[in-house]
C-alpha cells in the first residue's frame, strides 16, 4: 500500500483536482476521486490494524507458559 497504491491514489486525486479547477472535470468527478482516495486510505489503515492484531496474537502465543519452571 504505502509504496505504490497510496502514492498513486494521492497523485490521481491531485490530477483530478487540477482538472476540476481547470474546468475539465465536474464536481461529481472530483468527489468520486476524493471518495476513492479516502477508501484507499481506510483500507490501508484497516490492513495495518489487522497486521498489528495478528502480531499481538502471535506474541501472546509465544509468551504462553513461558514463565513456568522447566522440568
Amino acid at each position: 500500500y504505502s509504496q505504490s497504491i497510496l502514492p498513486d491514489s494521492r497523485e490521481n486525486l491531485g490530477l483530478v483536482r487540477k482538472a476540476y479547477v481547470a474546468g475539465e472535470y465536474d464536481f461529481l468527478q472530483m468527489l468520486l476521486a476524493q471518495r476513492t482516495y479516502s477508501q484507499t486510505e481506510l483500507a490501508y489503515l484497516e490492513a495495518l490494524q489487522e497486521l498489528h492484531v495478528a502480531a499481538l496474537e502471535i506474541e501472546g502465543m509465544l509468551l504462553t507458559n513461558s514463565l513456568q519452571a522447566v522440568k
